[in-house]
């Protein structure tokens, strides 16, 4: 099922068996093979150089792997008629966007919107890991948050949950991974993952738009 991409997300979608089981199979087998290259995080959403905050939420945080794979900031500005303008900049494209199998398609399945952030996220059992990690939104811009889209395509079961907020940080739903499933939400939802307690929970993680302006 391909997602309509003028369709305004505002409430949590899940799609089962999102993609074709063969090409998902190729794609799977890819990004979980230990050629797959992977880097160290110490947290999920909140990192050290974030100063008071990590120090006073880091207890709720816990290392993950990751591997950003398409990742694009900039700066708004303005047309000569005076509509906002993107310029981008900083544009960050690995290997693994061209190396693997039917990502294209995956994203053409997902709307075929503008990628604004691609990455695999990996999470392993912890000891006294927390019930779910820092809540977070994928996107805090103004008023352009309002075009963003985030997916989370699980790439194997796992029963790492991940769990949704309202603003008041009260648990509105939670989602146990499911290979092949993905997750559509308003990027400025409140979210949190989790670690899983058996074997381990990988993630891809997308935010797409239809218009990338508003970025700041």
């Amino acid at each position: 099922m391909k997602i309509d991409p003028n369709k305004e997300t505002k409430s949590i979608q899940v799609h089962e068996n999102f993609f074709d089981a063969a090409k998902f199979t190729r794609l799977q087998k890819f990004i979980l093979s230990h050629s797959f290259n992977l880097s160290f995080q110490p947290g999920t959403s909140l990192y050290p150089d974030m100063g008071e905050q990590w120090e006073k939420d880091k207890h709720r945080e816990t290392p993950q792997m990751c591997r950003t794979i398409f990742y694009r900031k900039g700066i708004t500005g303005k047309t000569h008629n005076g509509e906002p303008h993107e310029f981008m900049q900083n544009v960050l494209i690995n290997k693994y966007y061209w190396e693997i199998p039917h990502l294209h398609e995956l994203i053409m399945m997902m709307g075929n919107l503008d990628v604004f952030r691609m990455k695999v996220n990996l999470l392993l059992p912890y000891p006294n890991a927390p019930e779910y990690h820092v809540p977070h939104q994928d996107v805090v811009w103004g008023e352009g948050g309002k075009t963003y889209k985030s997916f989370l395509y699980y790439l194997n079961d796992s029963d790492g949950d991940t769990f949704f907020f309202d603003d008041n940080d009260n648990v509105i739903q939670r989602q146990t991974p499911k290979a092949n499933t993905m997750i559509e939400f308003n990027s400025r939802i409140l979210h949190a993952s989790s670690n899983p307690t058996k074997g381990p929970r990988y993630v891809l993680n997308t935010v797409m738009s239809n218009s990338l302006l508003g970025l700041d």
